[in-house]
């Protein structure tokens, strides 16, 4: 298996509601025709939370992620056609396009009655290499969030190479160690969540220089077998 994630920002002519929508019902349609494509799946933002060093956030409105049988059939997406026509259709509506690919583990499968979905994009401390990061990351504090009452999944998306608006770019560029998926029991803005946003945030300080937590709606749009 072969994912790829992106993060992105609305145009700003656009309201969300405007975005949203286009997203949904022009640009999948077109997404979903990519080559060997297994999933795609559309996150809007509905609400953020940054906490640690503000200036290491990457801000965005929507996350989309794509996952593939394999890295080849993963190339599909990059042939000369389809990325003509998933160019021209983002002008219309996003900017600031950012995509990376994982390595990802799963912690905690998510539940089907989980109320809240968020996706955290994680940068590393500076005393951390990434394989130290990763396997603290991975390691204690994967099992400490695991354990905590609300958590209703966790998984865990490591990056292991990224692009500008399909520039490949360095670290320093895009300082993105981990992008995390949470499921939580209890709906967004209740007492319950919000405790439970701020545990994860004091758990992650001993390794996490920032983060930048996105509440998200889902979308998945059906991709056609034909």
């Amino acid at each position: 298996m072969s994912i790829r994630m992106s993060i992105f920002r609305k145009k700003p002519e656009l309201s969300q509601a405007e975005f949203m929508a286009y997203w949904r019902d022009v640009h999948a349609p077109i997404a979903v025709t990519i080559p060997a494509l297994q999933l795609y799946e559309q996150s809007c933002a509905v609400e953020h939370r940054v906490f640690g060093d503000r200036s290491l956030v990457q801000s965005a409105d929507g996350f989309c992620k794509l996952r593939f049988e394999n890295e080849t059939a993963m190339q599909g997406v990059m042939t000369p056609e389809m990325t003509r026509v998933l160019m021209e259709d983002e002008a219309k509506f996003i900017e600031g396009l950012r995509t990376f690919v994982v390595c990802s583990e799963a912690v905690l499968p998510p539940k089907i009655d989980a109320a809240t979905k968020c996706i955290v994009l994680v940068t590393r401390r500076a005393e951390f290499d990434p394989a130290a990061f990763q396997h603290a990351w991975s390691g204690i504090f994967a099992r400490s969030i695991a354990d905590l009452p609300g958590i209703a999944g966790y998984i865990q998306h490591f990056v292991t190479a990224r692009t500008a608006d399909r520039r490949p770019v360095g670290y320093d560029d895009i300082p993105v160690d981990c992008i995390d998926e949470l499921w939580l029991t209890h709906p967004a803005g209740s007492a319950q969540a919000d405790a439970l946003l701020q545990a994860i945030e004091t758990e992650s300080s001993a390794h996490a220089a920032a983060l930048s937590i996105a509440v998200v709606t889902v979308n998945l749009p059906v991709i056609s077998w034909d």
